[in-house]
């Protein structure tokens, strides 16, 4: 076996592997503080529901589904009402459409999240690291296999 072989059957795909591997890793390390940080600073206000749009968002293959939840609620740091469109892409939220009271989460600093998109983070740390560690495992795998041939 030369070295194009190497490189063409053994390293690529090992590299690969290891690169997406790493970022879903990665995505999930983030995944993870980023849920940790709301789990300790965020402020939980209770809000209702004055409107709902939902649409197409793309072209061709690219076309996602999107949601536009406008909610009024008193903020944390204000004593008036303000009113906030939430733009989200979660699955479950077209549940807005009939429900009309809502939790809303207010990170330390930034706009208020939805319930559907707090859990996505912990979706995403979890499916993060299964993958990742799927990948990384998988181009071990190629290197062991490499290493360890028979011939």
């Amino acid at each position: 076996m030369d070295f194009s072989d190497v490189l063409h059957e053994i390293i690529f795909p090992a590299l690969v592997c290891f690169v997406f591997g790493a970022a879903g890793v990665i995505g999930a390390v983030i995944s993870r503080k980023a849920k940790k940080e709301l789990k300790n600073t965020a402020v939980y206000v209770s809000g209702k529901v004055i409107g709902y749009k939902s649409y197409r968002n793309g072209y061709g293959r690219l076309v996602e589904r999107k949601r536009d939840i406008t909610v009024v609620c008193v903020p944390p740091d204000s004593d008036e009402e303000a009113r906030y469109t939430i733009t989200t892409s979660g699955h479950f939220t077209f549940k807005y459409r009939w429900v009309k009271n809502v939790r809303l989460t207010f990170p330390k600093n930034g706009a208020p999240l939805l319930p559907e998109d707090v859990g996505q983070l912990s979706f995403n740390s979890i499916a993060g690291l299964i993958a990742g560690g799927a990948l990384i495992l998988t181009g071990l795998a190629f290197v062991i296999c490499y290493v360890f041939r028979v011939e």
